[in-house]
């Protein structure tokens, strides 16, 4: 479906008012709330491309990766900046899952590849008059993911305990990561301060 609108500038070079986009809070965006979810939510699994190609086959609207590149880190500036509200807000409705016996927290590193400069890896070159640059084009760096989960207690002898539900933390590579550690340990005294004395705590780790 095609809606025309009418749009209106002040001066040759000054910026376009949009009466229809102001009327239904378009003002400024790309996509609406509906697209910008569903291209954000492909993207938290596919690559922007991936998805594109993945809308065109399946939904009724198209854009291209570049936009979808656009709406998605528009969406996480929105995030990063009001981060503490979302987090309260989504603590607010968590609740102990019922029949949790152990409370087991994790978390560990993974080196990601970027697109920046880096400092340059390996043994330096030993062949007299042969220079190598300090830095590298793309670097890798350690970005940090944890978890939080719920079990109950196994039904029979030998049985993998339940997992009741699991709340998953990530964050970019980052300098000590303290932005994660601080998140973290936030999502873990809140879990925590769900269980009654009786629950077990215990933490996974591949090294200290």
């Amino acid at each position: 479906m095609t809606v025309p609108r009418r749009g209106y500038q002040g001066k040759a070079d000054g910026p376009f008012y949009y009466p229809l986009d102001e009327a239904w809070g378009m003002a400024g965006q790309y996509a609406t709330v509906e697209v910008r979810e569903a291209m954000t939510f492909s993207c938290a699994h596919i690559t922007p491309e991936e998805t594109a190609a993945f809308l065109k086959k399946s939904a009724l609207f198209h854009p291209h990766a570049t936009a979808i590149k656009y709406v998605v880190h528009a969406v996480g500036d929105v995030v990063a900046q009001q981060h503490e509200e979302i987090d309260a807000e989504v603590r607010a409705q968590e609740t102990l899952p019922e029949g949790t016996a152990v409370l087991a927290a994790s978390l560990d590193g993974v080196n990601v590849l970027l697109n920046e400069k880096g400092k340059k890896t390996g043994r330096p070159a030993q062949r007299p008059g042969l220079t190598e640059p300090g830095e590298t084009p793309t670097a890798y760096k350690n970005a940090m993911v944890g978890s939080i989960s719920f079990y109950a207690p196994p039904t029979q002898p030998g049985q993998t305990p339940p997992r009741l539900a699991c709340h998953y933390t990530a964050r970019m590579p980052e300098d000590h990561a303290r932005t994660f550690k601080t998140h973290f340990e936030a999502e873990l005294d809140d879990a925590e301060a769900l269980c009654p004395p009786g629950v077990t705590k215990m933490i996974i780790l591949d090294r200290t």
